[in-house]
């Protein structure tokens, strides 16, 4: 039986996982997200990026 080859490398499965994470809700809740944190909903985002980046790598690795 011929074996598999990868066809993705980490960064396109990492690409593929970050947006099956983040989806449409980052459109949807933009505008309740800045009514409760104010201006540090920036922030927020960016923590959560970094969060999504991690475990999208680690996804990609399986």
């Amino acid at each position: 039986m011929p074996e598999l080859k990868k066809s993705l490398g980490v960064w396109s499965a990492a690409a593929v996982s970050i947006g099956a994470i983040i989806g449409a809700g980052i459109f949807v809740l933009v505008g309740v997200a800045s009514g409760l944190a104010g201006p540090s909903v920036i922030l927020s985002f960016a923590l959560a990026g970094c969060v999504a980046l991690f475990t999208a790598l680690s996804a990609a690795e399986l």
